[in-house]
């Protein structure tokens, strides 16, 4: 029988054993209570349950401290864990509102006066009030129960039951009572969200959750395992038995209470009891009865790329490789990993109006993706702020949640442990003179940043292991050197110990005496693109200028550079520039000029999701006129690699087009050529042309090295001497200066890889 004579709250908190702590914990919560009802003008009352403790817990709770109107206990007759004790304590409770809490929670006082408040003006269609939450959610009270519901089961969310203040009539309307044993909230606060007409979130922290020795859930063992998949089986036997039942993912349910599983289990530092336990989830799953097991013969097989929870599972599903220990040690190896790429993992993308993750831009089911944004930019920016939001989506990524980042080609597993920054991308100054068709307008004009980018350089320089040695740093956004802020950044970053490589992304279209200067420091390197072999197609393709300008400005730069490798000159093939007209003339622009002795970097639109093949063909023809004119160095670069495949019927067009054109193939490296390649490299431009070229794929590349050593090992049992070259995109400079301090320059080739 429902008690009639109501209060506003009732605060339910089950005990068990904690006789010694709880004076302490609940005078806390009592002061909070008494608090924030007395400046709410409300009422509550708060109900201990002692779940059959033997420790003077009842001794303590008849004591004075509960001769108070508002203090209520309550003894089970038998310890039956904490959400049956729970169900004692609404069925005595008088409150309009329920709250349950743990009898070692900590409250916020003055976010607890306001809650109240928030509960005392929700209107009737807010069932549920919901606090000290992960993630921020919709206003919409719809939205906001989809959402939150999705990612309790999916594990992305706190699953406590303490963080959600429910209406008595929803618990009284459906009936919704705790499960017996362990991770009895799980299922409890799905059934509350699902049953819900509607929810609102108090996006504040308004208890301070204690982990004890002593909790319950301290350590893992064998009633924690039958928790989880209890929970997993009656959530699929409300969804099941429901008209209505919600959007919600039954296998990625499994999956992610697979994972939390298994990355408990592997936890666990004795090998002998996580083997144990490994054996005791084995078993639980050969019951065909229950819908865990039903759903683990259907999970399909994920791999390595695959998030930790996907991959563990599928290992764990692979008992009859191996011996129960190999398993355990795959296991544990999976979750000493992570899913991340190295721009996330150790870069530093410094927009104009926001931080970004990376600068890759790439295609999914032909959307194009990538230049991920962390944070929009604001004047409170800083660097803590930062590496959080870099943490939160690393964490997304490997809960499957970062949609933004799926089917990133650069993701990659690896090992947990980050680094310190390496590579520094400027473009928080954003000026430009040009108006490049394949270029984004954000750039357009010119505008400092709204945060202090300078102080966050800093205060990477002051953290320990803030920067690597030898850190690469590049400015970019259009035209840097436009910014008031260039001679004292590099001012800055010349004094540092660890700075490395400094380039410059200049249009070249306004001669800067400032960058002139900064070109005789060794550490500084300039990358222009051209785009161009006349001079309306250059103001057809960059809307502003003129290519003999850019022509003698680089001239003007290249004049004052120790090596002229420090200067790299870019071509970015699109549908306005690929006629062989215009290639022929840049070419003839760059030999004229006396530039061939740069780096020619030749790339395409980012814009396309698969170049067409005329300017597939295009690309392979200027890297021939260039080779063919004598240019020393002739690259493809990361947007090439990323939208170029080239099997064989390709290939064979490419050198029809090649003939037709009259350009000589002697530089063009096939599977006919006679002498064996080794690329000197590693990185995702060495593996490109290992995998996704005919050369490579005929077996023409012995091998892809990083070092003399390795090349040295190579030669030990090659037939022939094998022929170097250089595989890099950003690192080309770096290869060859490599390439050159272990002696092997002499064994370098002009050559561009079909």
């Amino acid at each position: 029988m429902w008690p009639s004579r109501m209060v506003f709250i009732s605060v339910i908190i089950p005990t068990y054993q904690r006789g010694h702590k709880l004076r302490e914990s609940l005078d806390a919560v009592m002061a909070a209570m008494v608090q924030a009802v007395f400046a709410t003008q409300t009422s509550f009352e708060l109900i201990v349950v002692d779940d059959c403790s033997a420790d003077g817990t009842m001794d303590f709770l008849r004591s004075d401290i509960f001769d108070r109107q508002y203090c209520r206990y309550i003894r089970m007759p038998e310890n039956s864990g904490p959400g049956l004790a729970r169900n004692a304590g609404v069925s005595m409770s008088r409150g309009q509102w329920i709250w349950f809490l743990d009898d070692d929670d900590k409250l916020d006082a003055s976010q607890v006066i306001r809650m109240l408040a928030v509960l005392h003006d929700a209107p009737k269609s807010v069932e549920i009030l919901s606090h000290s939450l992960k993630y921020a959610y919709p206003d919409s009270l719809t939205e906001a129960r989809q959402d939150l519901m999705q990612k309790v089961i999916y594990f992305q969310e706190h699953q406590e039951v303490f963080r959600h203040v429910v209406r008595r009539s929803l618990i009284v309307r459906h009936q919704i009572k705790f499960s017996r044993g362990f991770h009895e909230d799980i299922r409890y606060v799905f059934e509350l969200i699902f049953r819900s007409s509607g929810l609102k979130i108090f996006p504040f922290a308004v208890v301070y959750k204690q982990n004890t020795e002593d909790s319950i859930t301290a350590q893992m063992n064998d009633r924690r395992i039958d928790g989880y998949i209890k929970a997993y089986n009656e959530i699929c036997a409300i969804l099941q038995g429901s008209y209505s039942a919600p959007k919600c993912d039954r296998k990625k349910m499994l999956i992610q209470t697979l994972g939390v599983l298994i990355l408990l289990i592997t936890r666990e530092r004795d090998d002998l009891k996580a083997l144990y336990l490994l054996r005791y989830l084995w078993d639980l799953s050969d019951s065909s009865e229950t819908f865990w097991a039903q759903d683990l013969a259907q999970l399909p097989v994920f791999g390595p790329l695959d998030t930790n929870f996907e991959y563990a599972g599928t290992i764990w599903l692979s008992r009859n490789r191996g011996s129960d220990e190999i398993i355990l040690s795959l296991l544990r190896s999976v979750f000493e990993t992570r899913l991340c790429c190295k721009d996330l993992d150790s870069s530093l993308f410094l927009g104009p109006d926001e931080i970004r993750a990376c600068c890759k831009r790439f295609f999914v089911n032909g959307l194009r993706k990538g230049d991920v944004v962390l944070l929009s930019a604001h004047e409170q920016i800083d660097l803590p702020q930062i590496q959080a939001a870099k943490e939160k989506l690393i964490d997304r990524i490997n809960a499957g949640s970062a949609p933004e980042c799926s089917g990133c080609p650069y993701i990659e597993r690896q090992a947990s442990n980050r680094a310190g920054i390496d590579y520094l991308s400027l473009e928080n100054f954003a000026y430009c003179n040009m108006r490049c068709t394949y270029c984004s307008s954000k750039y357009y004009g010119g505008t400092e940043s709204k945060y202090n980018a300078a102080a966050i350089v800093e205060q990477l320089a002051a953290k320990r292991g803030g920067f690597e040695d030898n850190f690469h740093v590049v400015w970019g956004g259009g035209e840097p050197t436009l910014s008031s802020n260039f001679d004292l950044v590099n001012q800055a970053l010349v004094k540092m110990s660890q700075a490395g490589k400094v380039r410059v992304l200049s249009n070249s279209l306004k001669f800067s005496a400032s960058l002139e200067n900064w070109l005789r420091d060794s550490r500084f390197h300039l990358v222009t693109s051209i785009d161009a072999g006349t001079e309306q197609t250059f103001l057809n393709v960059r809307g502003k200028g003129g290519i003999r300008e850019v022509i003698n400005n680089v001239k003007k730069y290249h004049r004052v550079v120790s090596d002229p490798q420090r200067i790299t000159i870019k071509y970015i093939i699109n549908e306005q520039n690929f006629s062989s007209a215009d290639l022929e003339g840049f070419v003839e622009l760059v030999k004229n000029s006396s530039l061939l002795d740069s780096l020619f970097q030749v790339s395409c639109d980012f814009t396309l999701d698969a170049p067409d093949e005329a300017l597939i063909c295009a690309l392979y023809e200027l890297a021939l006129r260039l080779l063919n004119a004598g240019a020393h160095v002739v690259f493809f670069d990361d947007l090439v690699r990323e939208r170029v495949y080239i099997d064989p019927e390709r290939a064979a067009r490419i050198r029809q087009h090649l003939a037709v054109q009259g350009i000589n193939t002697a530089y063009l490296w096939t599977p006919e050529s006679s002498r064996p390649l080794v690329l000197w490299g590693g990185g995702m431009q060495a593996r490109w042309m290992m995998q996704q070229t005919t050369c490579g794929k005929a077996g023409k590349i012995l091998a892809i090295v990083r070092d003399a050593y390795s090349y040295r090992e190579i030669i030990s049992s090659a037939n022939d001497l094998p022929a170097i070259l250089p595989a890099g995109v950003q690192s080309m400079y770096d290869i060859l200066r490599n390439i050159d301090c272990a002696g092997l320059a002499g064994q370098l080739v002009r050559a561009v890889v079909l």
